[in-house]
C-alpha cells in the first residue's frame, strides 16, 4: 500500500481498558479460568470487535488505574482527527456486568463520533 492509499484520520472513540492484574482477571473470568492479557483471546471480545469495526476507534491498554473496587474499569474518550490523544474520558466501572457491558458496547458502536464526543447513555451515567 502506498503512502497516499489511506483515508484521512476522521477521529473517533478511544476505548481504554484497565489492564491491571485485578481488572484483567475479572475480564477473563467470564470467558476462561486462566487470567491473561485483556487483549488476548481471553479478554472482552465484544468491545474489541466493536473497536475494530468502528471508524476511527482506537483500543488502548491502561496501566492499573487504582480503582480495583470498581473494576474492571473502562475509559471512553473522543479523539479528534489527526490528534494523538483523547479529550476528557468518561469512566465506566464494573464494566463486566452484563447490563453495563452491553450498554458500553452499544454506545461505542452506535454513537455519532464524527463531530465530537458521543454522550454516554443514561444507563452508564451514575448519580452521585
Amino acid at each position: 500500500m502506498g503512502a497516499n492509499d489511506h483515508s484521512p484520520d476522521a477521529g473517533g472513540p478511544t476505548v481504554g481498558l484497565c489492564a491491571g492484574m485485578r481488572c484483567a482477571a475479572l475480564w477473563c473470568r467470564h470467558e476462561t479460568d486462566t487470567p491473561g492479557d485483556v487483549f488476548d483471546a481471553d479478554g472482552p471480545s465484544r468491545i474489541r470487535e466493536v473497536v475494530r469495526t468502528t471508524r476511527g476507534a482506537v483500543l488502548v491498554p491502561l496501566p492499573c488505574v487504582g480503582s480495583c473496587s470498581a473494576g474492571p474499569v473502562v475509559a471512553v474518550g473522543y479523539r479528534a482527527a489527526d490528534c494523538a490523544g483523547p479529550v476528557a474520558a468518561f469512566w465506566v466501572g464494573c464494566a463486566d456486568t452484563p447490563q453495563t457491558y452491553s450498554a458500553l458496547v452499544e454506545w461505542v458502536a452506535a454513537g455519532d463520533w464524527s463531530h465530537g464526543p458521543a454522550q454516554a447513555p443514561p444507563s452508564l451515567r451514575r448519580s452521585s
